[in-house]
């Protein structure tokens, strides 16, 4: 009896710090994209909470398994200027079956932050878009930017979250955008 309560105690505290500590279960490969991005700003240091803040905004990119990426950086460039400047960015690319993805991060040490630009650009039949065009215009918390009848350019208020619906029928190109800071202090 005492074994099984036991055994059973252990399991629940193993898996609620589990839980509590997201970074350990992520997959070797988004492992290195954090590793890398982390590396390049001089931030391998950096906190759970930072560390986690960098890769939640990238990880939805990951979601299917047939993704390919590549970053590019300062020093990527043959005629950078910049290449030791103190702001560092890393541009990051996407490819999967379901969408181009791009996820640029520059970070400004002497600010201790990171801005961040998220843009995912989904293809698909025309219909499609218009529907999801039509639920987010629903949507209390969505200011119409600017309507035509070949694209809805959308935000979300009170963010820096932006929709664009571009149609030409039969098909249309959805981009979702998303910007903002990462405190890294």
């Amino acid at each position: 009896m005492y074994k099984k309560a036991f055994i059973f105690l252990t399991l629940i505290i193993s898996l609620n710090s589990y839980a509590l500590d997201e970074l350990s279960s992520i997959p070797d490969t988004h492992q290195k994209m954090l590793d890398s991005i982390l590396k390049t700003f001089k931030l391998t240091g950096a906190s759970k909470k930072v560390q986690t803040a960098i890769y939640n905004k990238y990880k939805w990119a990951l979601e299917q398994s047939d993704w390919q990426s590549y970053w590019i950086g300062n020093a990527d460039l043959s005629s950078s200027k910049f290449k030791d400047d103190s702001v560092q960015i890393y541009d990051l690319i996407i490819v999967s079956k379901k969408s181009t993805n791009n996820i640029s991060f520059t970070y400004f040490p002497k600010a201790n932050q990171i801005f961040y630009t998220s843009k995912q650009f989904i293809e698909g039949k025309s219909s499609v878009a218009l529907d999801a065009f039509k639920e987010m215009k629903a949507k209390e918390t969505t200011k119409i930017i600017k309507e035509t009848d070949n694209y809805g350019f959308t935000q979300k208020k009170g963010f820096m979250e932006f929709a664009v619906y571009h149609i030409k029928s039969p098909n249309a190109l959805v981009s979702y955008m998303d910007y903002g800071v990462i405190d890294t202090k």
